[in-house]
């Protein structure tokens, strides 16, 4: 499975976090599904008061509203998940997947696909992005390839 991930926005997850260090950041990811797997397209960075070195939560009801402001802009994205920093050498802890499978369960209910999370990790002197995918059952989360890539060219209508 892959994560398709726009540069321009990869750099820009890279530049938040490493702006924030050594606090953690984070945000929205927003995008698209092309041939079955998520491209994402655009990222919004979410303030938090709510963030220390290893700890980052979303604040609770920004997600639509932030995705409705997107969406004005580029009405062709959807909300795909959220991404967060680690200004350590360390991928997605036990409560960062225990929280896709909540939210896996959560749009499953609601006729979603699952979501998916990056987080970029501080390794030596490089933000690297590792994502995961919620599975559908036994909700779960898949490690995914992070493929860089350039914006997708929809076909002409």
């Amino acid at each position: 499975m892959k994560v398709r991930v726009v540069e321009e926005v990869a750099d820009q997850i890279r530049a938040w976090s490493h702006e924030a260090a050594p606090l953690e950041t984070g945000g929205l990811l927003l995008g698209l599904y092309a041939n079955g797997e998520p491209w994402v397209t655009r990222v919004v960075l979410v303030e938090s008061e709510d963030r220390t070195r290893s700890r980052y939560d979303l604040p609770a009801g920004i997600t639509q509203d932030a995705v409705r402001r997107v969406q004005s802009e580029d009405p062709g994205v959807g909300y795909l998940g959220d991404w967060h920093s680690h200004p350590a050498d360390a991928g997605p802890s036990p409560t960062d997947l225990g929280s896709l499978r909540w939210l896996a369960r959560q749009a499953l209910g609601r006729g979603r696909r699952p979501p998916i999370i990056v987080v970029a990790r501080l390794s030596k002197d490089r933000w690297l992005l590792d994502a995961r995918i919620g599975l559908r059952w036994p909700f779960t989360a898949r490690t995914a390839a992070v493929v860089l890539t350039g914006p997708p060219v929809l076909p002409a209508h």
